[in-house]
């Protein structure tokens, strides 16, 4: 009657064949799983179970788990599932055991080091930059400035990227506020002239960024673009002393027109780096 209402072994017999127990109770669950597959499942998920205590007690965890076979592994989980409350399903609709994925390693931050590298090219091929009286505050912009890059580099909310763009910005301003003459000359031609200058100061900080954090696997991080506009202000700095236009407008205009486009430039950068990582 029993065997009707339920024709498999019970995990008690189970478990009792798998530790090898004499018993008549055994003895007809062996000959039960000769002929029922779902039981030698089970009894296999049994053995493989006690195969894992032992290894355990023997402090060897590592070594047997590495011995024990995906599907064995996949029939424990099954028999896990049983004494949760769920119903029972053959260890093929188990999903094996995958490895968990390693989070990306944090990218380097070698590729803003290019950016003090080219201000000390500039001051060795001028070395009369260093005798201006501002600059003190031009090594502090320039600081600050690779500051917000830095941060750029390891926040993942769109908000902290605008931050550092706001902050860069704000830098651009003092510059050009600090050593002003006047307000309305804008100087066009001399304007363009300027902007492309951070715009090269910005070029190859922004490549070496976009290889860097594409080649960490560095998604959600826009980079790129706090380190083209970190890059574009050491630009606009070292205009500050070797700009022959002091003019507020001009500064504004030209000087933080370039760390604008750089910026943005690194905004799609970033954007095509990520978009090209999750597809």
């Amino acid at each position: 009657m029993t065997e009707i209402l339920d024709p498999h072994a019970s995990d008690e017999s189970v478990f009792a064949l798998a530790l090898g127990e004499p018993g008549e109770d055994v003895e007809r669950t062996r000959a039960h799983t000769a002929r029922c597959e779902l039981c030698r499942d089970a009894l296999a998920a049994a053995e493989a179970t006690l195969t894992m205590l032992d290894a355990a007690s023997a402090r060897d965890v590592d070594d047997s788990a590495k011995a024990l076979d995906p599907s064995a592994l996949a029939q424990i989980e099954s028999q896990l599932l049983v004494s949760m409350g769920a119903p029972w399903q053959p260890p093929s609709a188990v999903a094996a055991p995958s490895a968990v994925a390693a989070p990306p390693r944090r990218a380097p931050l070698w590729p803003l080091l290019l950016v003090p590298a080219l201000a000390a090219l500039e001051v060795s091929l001028e070395p009369s930059i260093l005798s201006a009286p501002n600059v003190p505050l031009v090594a502090l912009a320039i600081g600050a400035a690779l500051l917000t890059a830095a941060i750029g580099w390891r926040a993942r909310s769109p908000r902290t990227t605008l931050a550092m763009f706001s902050v860069q910005a704000t830098l651009v301003l003092v510059l050009s506020l600090a050593d002003a003459d006047g307000f309305g000359v804008l100087r066009a031609s001399l304007g363009i002239k300027c902007t492309i200058v951070e715009l090269v100061f910005a070029l190859f900080p922004l490549i070496a960024a976009s290889i860097v954090l594409r080649r960490f696997g560095q998604t959600g991080i826009h980079g790129a673009a706090t380190t083209a506009g970190a890059a574009a202000v050491t630009g606009a700095a070292m205009l500050a002393i070797t700009c022959p236009s002091h003019d507020v407008a001009h500064g504004l205009l030209f000087h933080g027109g370039g760390v604008l486009i750089a910026f943005c430039a690194g905004l799609l950068v970033d954007r095509w780096r990520i978009a090209a990582a999750t597809t």
